[in-house]
């Protein structure tokens, strides 16, 4: 009322100040009828639609081991340091979509960030453009996050915080080009990439994929992801590297989810007690996931193994002077998660990693690591 009194005082057209009176009163009916979120969305979908998109992800931890040997890099429960309360990664991701072109930018930092990307890609994991030149096909180049494996950077799309033996040994940053083709059912991408694990090229050579994923029903998927390249840096002796990835996701029920992520690779003049045969690599793990009726609460379990008795990628131990080893391990891991939201979560996990073949390379001589967490990250 007070409003309208002060239009009618500074403009003397009656007409105009009806009109004025009626927007009144019809903003003022909407905001009755409309909750504070359904006024909103009604205001953004008048809004011009931005080709930009911005989400950012945080993630912190507290952890703990009993090994001191600070071997954690390589057996790492969630991060580097333990017994102190850390940020495990931050994360700022930029989306550009807009008709017939794309581009994603990421920016990070963190524990995460500097155990599992070398020095070069810590703050820029991800950046890449792409076009569409006909339906369902896009084409992208740049830097990527691997195309092969399960587990997610962003632990909050995780079923655990820690990752899998296998996960930590498969081809995390890459720079190149990909193809791909969408439709209902099926995904599939051939990749060109510099090499294995690497963004600048290592020989002269470059390493080839593919990623096929199928949906034979609503709730179960299958994928194989692959790449294949010459890894050596001496060009007199080459070392062909064929890195097998499979996945089959399954939604049991309402309740139960099912993940069984497994990895195959060969390589040329790498056997350890024959240099001239092929050395081989075998790890994977099965995850299965109990959500309660409440949908907040849920417990996994996860089973893992690795085995690169021919040290391909893993470092190489000496068991005696005359027997030498890659790293072999199995273990289960075991969390409970609370998700207030569904773009948030706080996780409670442990974890048990024994090795093979008396490897003994924690503290104290032993052959075992015992780690816990509690981690916790939103997703906005």
């Amino acid at each position: 009322m007070i409003t309208a009194l002060m239009i009618h005082k500074k403009n003397q057209n009656p007409n105009m100040n009806k009109i004025i009176l009626v927007l009144i009163f019809c903003f003022a009916s909407v905001s009755s009828a409309f909750s504070q979120d359904s006024l909103r969305s009604l205001i953004n979908s008048m809004l011009p639609v931005s080709p930009i998109t911005i989400t950012g992800y945080v993630d912190t931890y507290y952890s703990h081991d009993n090994d001191n040997s600070n071997t954690i890099e390589r057996f790492p429960g969630v991060s580097p340091i333990r017994d102190e309360y850390r940020l495990n990664i931050a994360m700022l991701t930029a989306r550009y979509s807009k008709e017939n072109v794309r581009g994603n930018l990421t920016i990070q930092y963190g524990d995460m960030a500097d155990v599992l990307y070398p020095s070069n890609q810590k703050l820029l994991p991800e950046a890449n453009v792409g076009f569409s030149p006909w339906e369902n096909v896009w084409i992208d180049a740049g830097y990527f996050f691997t195309h092969i494996g399960n587990e997610s950077p962003r632990s909050i799309e995780n079923v655990f915080s820690s990752y899998a033996m296998v996960s930590l040994y498969e081809p995390l940053p890459q720079a190149g080009a990909v193809i791909s083709y969408s439709a209902r059912r099926f995904n599939g991408a051939f990749w060109v990439v510099n090499g294995y694990s690497v963004l600048g090229d290592n020989n002269k050579n470059k390493s080839a994929g593919v990623s096929l994923t199928w949906w034979p029903y609503k709730n179960v998927s299958f994928a194989y992801n692959n790449l294949i390249g010459n890894e050596s840096t001496d060009l007199g002796n080459g070392k062909l590297r064929y890195y097998n990835n499979f996945i089959i996701k399954a939604m049991l029920s309402d309740h139960w989810n099912l993940i069984v992520n497994n990895d195959f690779c060969f390589q040329e003049n790498s056997k350890l007690d024959d240099p001239k045969s092929y050395g081989s690599m075998a790890g994977g793990f099965a995850t299965l996931k109990y959500t309660f009726n409440d949908p907040k609460f849920s417990l996994a379990y996860r089973a893992e193994y690795f085995s690169d008795f021919d040290g391909i990628l893993s470092p190489i131990y000496e068991i005696t002077p005359t027997e030498r080893t890659g790293l072999m391990c199995f273990g289960p891991s075991l969390a409970f998660e609370y998700r207030p939201m569904p773009n948030a979560y706080v996780r409670l996990e442990g974890r048990y990693l024994k090795t093979l073949r008396d490897l003994k390379i924690f503290s104290d001589d032993k052959d075992y690591r015992i780690d816990g967490s509690i981690t916790m990250g939103v997703q906005f």
